[in-house]
């Protein structure tokens, strides 16, 4: 049973009306279907409800999702200030886990939402990393060595040809398959797509607590998607292993006396992108400071340490531009393990009848993952069966072989 509030985005016709305590309620008319909660809708969630609604239709299994997030589902937290940064190596130039995977994953869903909105969501074809030292010269050669058919070095004299800007640079690596998307447009279209399957609804609500999930029979399973927030909601038996770090992007328009443009974007600790019209650009940072690290530098002082990067970047760019908008989101930084910083996704445990799962940590990597990672949670979650994730992610149980112990411990409560 649920309230319906005039708000909400649902399938009524799955639903019969009930009044109970002066409240007009809904009450499924199919009691076998699987009911899902997925609790945060920024990208993980998103692209998580986008393929459950498809496996679930491939398999013609009857289920019903509810999605409960405060903001319009991929308009919130993190999600909001995603650069949109797509490619599959690390900030050494080496291939991160599953990197091509994911992005082959990542590719064939926007390329999906791009033909389904008949709307370009790609701009930006390549991304130049750049070094400024000679540590990260010898690192951006070696890349180039080992991985020629995917990326390609340019010396600081050719780098002015390639970026259109001269770069302090000492050199720097074209990534040639990478691109920039745009994000708030990508995930609207990702939703509607799931809106389009009839069996979603929309919650605007916040979740703190997951007692009332304990406490009822409302759903068979629970996705904990909630981001940098995660460890703000009551009811995790233990903290998640994640840091949360403020990241900011600030939004500019060219002004009237520039003479050259940006050809495509720059990452080198700090990121800048230009859009397509080369008319506004986007500069900002994957990581404001370090894991570990508490609080918020000041507004002046964040914006400052993006120029003063910026600027040894591509000297004198910001002298030509005009900052419009600023905004900044937490990110959930995993912490490191010897593959590197992936995310977490995990069944963290079952209350009652209902498995609880946990998909977090996607950092400022969220749009490479979410696609493969949300596939695999997909069908975990279908086919009530955790070990279809990789063994990698299962990270929230320190030791995995207590994990079905400690499954059966929950399921007494």
């Amino acid at each position: 049973m649920f309230i319906v509030h005039s708000y909400s985005t649902c399938n009524k016709s799955l639903y019969s009306y009930k009044r109970v305590n002066q409240q007009l309620c809904l009450f499924c008319k199919v009691e076998q279907y699987h009911r899902i909660a997925i609790i945060g809708c920024g990208i993980a969630g998103v692209s998580l409800c986008y393929y459950l609604c498809r496996l679930s239709a491939d398999l013609e299994k009857s289920c019903h999702i509810t999605v409960f997030d405060p903001y319009r589902p991929g308009n919130g937290g993190a999600s909001r200030v995603a650069a949109g940064l797509l490619h599959p190596f690390s900030p050494n130039s080496k291939l991160l886990w599953k990197g091509q995977e994911a992005f082959s994953s990542a590719t064939q869903l926007i390329r999906l939402v791009e033909n389904e909105l008949s709307s370009k969501l790609v701009q930006n074809n390549g991304i130049m990393r750049l070094a400024l030292t000679q540590k990260q010269h010898r690192r951006l050669q070696q890349a180039s060595i080992s991985l020629p058919h995917v990326v390609q070095l340019f010396e600081d004299k050719d780098l002015y040809h390639v970026l259109g800007w001269n770069s302090s640079a000492i050199s720097g690596l074209l990534l040639k398959d990478a691109y920039t998307i745009k994000t708030t447009e990508y995930l609207d279209g990702l939703w509607n797509l799931c809106m389009q399957f009839g069996i979603v609804e929309w919650r605007p609500e916040t979740v703190t607590d997951l007692q009332t999930f304990k406490q009822t029979k409302e759903f068979e399973d629970v996705v904990i998607c909630a981001g940098a927030d995660t460890n703000f909601i009551e009811g995790l038996s233990e903290q998640v292993p994640i840091t949360r770090s403020f990241g900011r992007n600030l939004y500019y328009r060219w002004n009237g006396t520039m003479t050259k443009i940006l050809k495509m974007p720059i990452i080198c600790g700090k990121y800048l992108i230009p859009d397509e019209s080369r008319m506004l650009f986007t500069a900002g940072a994957t990581f404001e400071r370090e894991p570990g690290t508490s609080g918020q530098l000041s507004e002046d002082s964040e914006i400052a340490n993006i120029h003063s990067r910026l600027d040894k970047l591509v000297p004198g760019i910001l002298n030509h531009a005009e900052c419009i908008h600023i905004d900044g989101a937490f990110r959930a930084l995993p912490e490191r393990t010897q593959l590197g910083s992936i995310p977490i996704v995990d069944l963290a445990g079952k209350f009652k009848e209902c498995n609880m799962w946990l998909y977090t940590g996607l950092g400022s990597r969220g749009i490479l993952y979410h696609a493969w990672l949300s596939q695999q949670l997909a069908k975990a979650i279908v086919f009530n069966d955790a070990n279809i994730l990789p063994k990698q992610v299962r990270r929230y149980h320190p030791n995995l072989a207590e994990l079905d112990r400690t499954c059966k411990e929950y399921s007494t409560i």
